[in-house]
């Protein structure tokens, strides 16, 4: 009986202490939102910790390296989506887990998305980010979601 409670404690401090590696953000996300009276801009910004990076939302092959950020923003009747997500500063380099090429975004990684709204009153507009994040010996799959607030004109 003593034996099996020293096994189930030590399982589930095993499993306690996992859960809180699992939960360590490396990846911090914000989103501002840029105003220029005909179109508005999401700037969506990911500030990973230093020796960790995110992944291109456009890779040139996606089946050969890490898994690419994925932006997806809750489609609504207020406003339009303009164009493809923009990227700043992006790199290629040779990821050392698997040795495959991958392009990431310098950090902050941005990532602009041009909307047009079709209303003058404020709304809102729900952002789900699913993406990869990978130091030199191992990646972590995560989402986020994000809320941009449009203002009334």
């Amino acid at each position: 009986m003593k034996l099996l409670q020293i096994i189930t404690i030590t399982l589930l401090l095993g499993l306690v202490s996992n859960l809180g590696v699992c939960q360590d953000e490396k990846v911090n996300w914000s989103i501002a939102v840029e105003d220029d009276g005909d179109k508005q801009t999401l700037v969506i910004s990911g500030k990973t910790i230093p020796g960790w990076h995110i992944y291109t939302t456009n890779p040139p092959d996606p089946l050969a390296g890490p898994l690419p950020t994925y932006i997806e923003l809750e489609e609504s009747d207020k406003f339009e989506k303009i164009g493809e997500i923009e990227e700043k500063t992006v790199e290629t380099h040779v990821n050392s887990i698997g040795e495959k090429e991958g392009v990431f975004v310098s950090n902050p990684g941005i990532f602009q998305i041009e909307i047009k709204r079709k209303t003058s009153d404020a709304f809102n507009i729900p952002i789900f980010i699913e993406y990869q994040t990978c130091d030199d010996s191992k990646c972590i799959n995560a989402q986020a979601n994000l809320m941009a607030q449009i203002l009334a004109q």
